[in-house]
Parts: structure tokens; C-alpha cells; sequence
């Protein structure tokens, strides 16, 4: 069978999704059960750029293995790559449960890593939401989800994900609510803008008006894994006895307008901010207290 929910899954995280495509008929045929989550690391360097470089790999394969090597994939930024629905080749020799060879049982994850042990704050709050997703989906508890290293035959044959401890994933992933301690930052809300043409406009947004109150904007990334420009000309904010408390990012030497990933504005106090964009496409503001 091949899975139709992993969209609405990996959309439940709040997250943003790439659909790659064609990836309701991608997999070496069909899964034969979907009992539950792989997690790996892709191993590719972190000066490769984008958020998500290895998704051709995991998408088309390598020379000594045919894609896809993963169901999903997770980027840097914490976007979900929703790469194929059916049976994926990324666990190789594997045991784990009583089941045998999980690649057609259990969905594969792929994410974003050089296997040094370096996560992004976003993707230690967006793994263990997507594992707890997919579970969910299934209807499985979180001792279903194993990394690749709990699972391949023989056994130390793997180590990925590297930094990422099969218990403390599953912790977060039975309580995928929780705010992850490692990312030091509280996403109050974060705020979809459809802009009405490619033109200048301005968007309000409201914050809380703590001493910790930032606004991240993060362009949208089309399934090349790579932002789509957009340019953010000002930031004006203000407090609550209506002082400027504003962000002028024109005013900063050398500062370059154009956002080719999400950047964050430090906005101490603010209650509420005007963003002066210009953007062919929808993009996100993620709310900071």
C-alpha cells in the first residue's frame, strides 16, 4: 500500500511541508504494513547549501542504491520533505520488534545532518514532533519509532542520527507539545502571509512585549530545498506607551534586503510590529516572546 496521510501528518507539526513530486506513487512498490518510524541522518556536509541539500539522493538514489532511500525528509530550518509513500530503502539489514528488514514496514526519516552530532534548534523541536505525528497517524506508541543504529543488522553496523538519543526522542515525541529546552526560544504564533501581488506592502503582526520579543521571517522553499527570495525593506515596532522600539534594518552597514533563508529581528518590548516586504510568494513570521 502506499501511505496518502503523510502530508496531513507531517503538516500537523506546524512546520512548513514541501511535497515533493510525485511522491504519492514513489517507492520500490508499495509498503506491505506501516508499523512505525526509522529515524536517520543524512550524512551530507554542512557547508552543502540550502536547507535541505540532500534531497535529489534520497529522491533518486545514489549509484549502489535506487531511490528513494527515505519517506521523509527533514531540512535544516525543521520543513518536512514528504518524499514517497511507498517502500523506501533506508534501513537496509534490520530487527527491530519482530520485524525483520523494516523498510517496507516501518517509514523512513532523513534528516539534515553531517552526523557530527549537529542538530539546528528547529529540527530538535520538529524531529520528535514529526515522530510523534506519524505514530499517531498509525496509531502506535512512541516505542515504535528506533534510529537506524537500534535497528540495523549486525548491530553497530549504523550510528545514525548521531546526537539525537533514542530515549530522550521518544520523551519529546509522547509529549510533542512541550517547548524542546535546546532551542532557548518560545514560538508564540507563527503567521502565514499571502502577499496580493509581488509589489511592496506592509503586514502588522503583535507580539507580547517581552524583553525577549524577536520576529523570525522564513521564506518559503520550493522542492529544490531552497528559498524562494523575498526582500524586507524595514521593520517598525512599538511599545506598549507607543515609544519606537523599532528594528531599521536599512539603517544596519551592509545590510542586504534580500532573505534567502529565515532571518530573525530582535524586537525587545514590542507589541506590535509593521513589516515592510515585498514577495512573489506566501511566507511565514514565526511571533518570538
Amino acid at each position: 500500500m502506499y501511505v496518502p496521510w503523510l502530508v496531513d501528518a507531517a503538516r500537523s507539526t506546524g512546520y512548513p511541508v514541501v511535497e515533493v513530486p510525485g511522491w504519492q506513487t514513489r517507492g520500490h512498490g508499495g509498503m506491505r504494513v506501516v508499523e512505525g518510524v526509522v529515524g536517520h541522518h543524512t550524512a551530507t556536509a554542512d557547508s552543502a547549501p540550502g536547507d535541505y541539500p540532500s534531497l535529489d539522493i534520497v529522491t533518486r538514489g545514489r549509484a549502489d542504491l535506487a531511490g528513494p532511500l527515505c519517506n521523509l525528509g527533514l531540512g535544516r530550518s525543521g520543513t518536512v520533505y514528504v518524499v514517497a509513500a511507498g517502500c523506501a530503502y533506508h534501513a537496509g539489514a534490520s530487527r527491530w520488534l519482530g520485524f525483520l528488514d523494516v523498510n517496507d514496514e516501518f517509514l523512513g526519516i532523513e534528516a539534515e545532518s553531517a552526523g557530527n552530532g549537529g542538530w539546528t534548534p528547529a529540527q530538535l523541536d520538529a524531529y520528535p514532533k514529526l515522530v510523534a505525528a506519524l505514530l499517531r497517524y498509525m496509531n502506535r506508541g512512541v516505542e515504535r519509532y528506533a534510529g537506524h543504529k537500534d535497528v540495523c543488522v549486525p548491530v553497530g553496523r549504523k550510528i545514525d542520527p548521531v546526537g539525537i538519543d533514542t530515549a530522550w526522542l521518544r520523551e519529546r515525541a509522547a509529549n510533542p507539545t512541550a517547548t524542546a529546552p535546546q532551542t532557548g526560544v518560545e514560538i508564540l504564533e507563527r503567521v502565514t502571509v499571502t502577499p496580493p501581488d509581488a509589489g511592496e506592502h506592509v503586514v502588522r503582526v503583535y507580539l507580547a512585549g517581552s524583553a525577549g520579543g524577536a520576529i523570525v521571517i522564513r521564506p518559503r522553499l520550493g522542492g529544490d530545498g531552497f528559498a524562494r527570495p523575498m526582500w524586507v525593506s524595514n521593520v517598525f515596532a512599538w511599545g506598549s506607551d507607543r515609544a519606537g522600539v523599532g528594528h531599521n534594518p536599512a539603517q544596519i552597514p551592509g545590510h542586504d534586503p534580500k532573505l534567502t533563508s529565515h532571518r530573525r529581528y530582535d524586537l525587545p518590548g514590542a507589541v506590535w510590529a509593521d513589516v515592510r516586504y515585498s514577495a512573489a510568494e506566501p511566507f511565514e513570521i514565526d511571533l518570538v516572546g
